[in-house]
C-alpha cells in the first residue's frame, strides 16, 4: 500500500480544494477515486453521493482524510447528496436545506483559527424538461433554461446570506450554468473570483460536463470554485476521468492580504 499523506491539523498553505460531481448512478466508482486520488486535495467536496458511493469513499479513504461527512435529502432526489472528505478538522457544519431548487447546499467551517475559512458547497437546480426527450423542440430548451436561470439565481441569491462576509469563504460545486449566466455573475459582482478562470486562458474552452446525444458530445464548463478575495489561486486543473458525466475540479489556493489580492 502506498504511504499516504498524514492528516493536517492547522490550514495549509496553499490549501488544495476540489469539487467534484460523482454521479448518483455510481456506474464507475473505481474512477471516482482514481480522480480524487490524482487531485491530492486537502478538501474534497462532492455532489450526487448516496449510501453506496458513501461508504466506499469511507472504506477507502478514512485514514487519508480523517474528517469524511454526507450530507443531504436522498430519499427524496436520487441526486441530492453531497459529501465531504477533508484533512482538516471542521468547527462546524450544516446542511442547508432547499428554498429554492433541488437540493440544498452544506456549509462548514475550518478548525484553524479566527476568523473560520467557510467552504459552501453547492449543486443548483439541473434544466428540467417538461416532456419527454423526444418531444423537446427549441422553444421548449428556451423556456427551460429561462425557468432554471431564475431559479438559480434565487438559490445562489439565498445561500450567500448563510456566509459570513467578514470570513474568508469559497463557494464550489455544481452550478448547472454557463460561466456568463446569472448565479455566476452575481457571485463575480458580489466581489468572488472565479478560481479557475484566474490562472487559465480561455476557461471555457475547458468543460467539467460532457454527455453524448444522438447529435454528437455536448460539454460546458458548469463546476465551479468561487473564493472571496481573501484568496489568490496559485494553480487550478480539471482532471479528466471517466468516473462521472462531471470532471473533477481542483485548486490550490493561499491566504493574502485583501489590498494584494488580484
Amino acid at each position: 500500500m502506498p504511504n499516504l499523506p498524514s492528516p493536517r491539523s492547522a490550514l495549509p498553505l496553499p490549501l488544495r480544494i476540489a469539487t467534484y460531481n460523482i454521479n448518483w448512478g455510481n456506474a464507475r466508482i473505481e474512477e471516482v477515486v482514481s480522480a480524487i486520488q490524482q487531485s491530492d486535495a486537502d478538501i474534497v467536496c462532492l455532489q450526487e453521493t448516496n449510501a453506496q458511493s458513501a461508504a466506499t469513499l469511507r472504506q477507502v479513504f478514512s485514514r487519508q482524510y480523517p474528517t469524511i461527512r454526507f450530507f443531504g435529502s436522498v430519499e427524496r432526489y436520487a441526486a441530492a447528496g453531497f459529501g465531504l472528505l477533508s484533512r482538516i478538522p471542521l468547527r462546524s457544519e450544516k446542511f442547508l436545506p432547499a428554498e429554492d431548487g433541488l437540493f440544498g447546499a452544506c456549509l462548514v467551517e475550518l478548525d484553524t483559527g479566527d476568523p473560520a475559512a467557510q467552504i459552501l458547497n453547492v449543486h443548483l437546480q439541473p434544466v428540467i424538461f417538461d416532456r419527454p426527450r423526444d418531444e423537446v423542440g427549441l422553444v421548449h430548451v428556451r423556456d427551460a433554461f429561462l425557468n432554471a436561470e431564475r431559479i438559480h439565481l434565487r438559490e445562489i441569491k439565498h445561500l450567500l446570506t448563510h456566509i459570513d462576509p467578514d470570513s474568508p469563504s469559497l463557494i464550489l460545486g455544481d452550478f448547472n450554468s454557463l460561466s456568463s449566466f446569472q448565479a455566476p455573475s452575481f457571485l463575480r459582482d458580489r466581489g468572488y473570483l472565479d478560481s479557475f478562470a484566474g490562472t487559465v486562458n480561455g476557461p471555457d474552452a475547458h468543460p467539467t460536463w460532457h454527455w453524448s446525444t444522438r447529435l454528437g458530445d455536448v460539454s460546458f464548463r458548469i463546476d465551479y470554485i468561487f473564493h472571496s478575495p481573501d484568496w489568490r489561486t496559485t494553480d487550478s486543473q480539471v482532471i479528466r476521468t471517466s468516473g462521472s458525466d462531471h470532471f473533477l475540479l481542483v485548486s490550490s489556493l493561499e491566504l493574502v492580504a485583501v489590498g494584494d489580492a488580484h
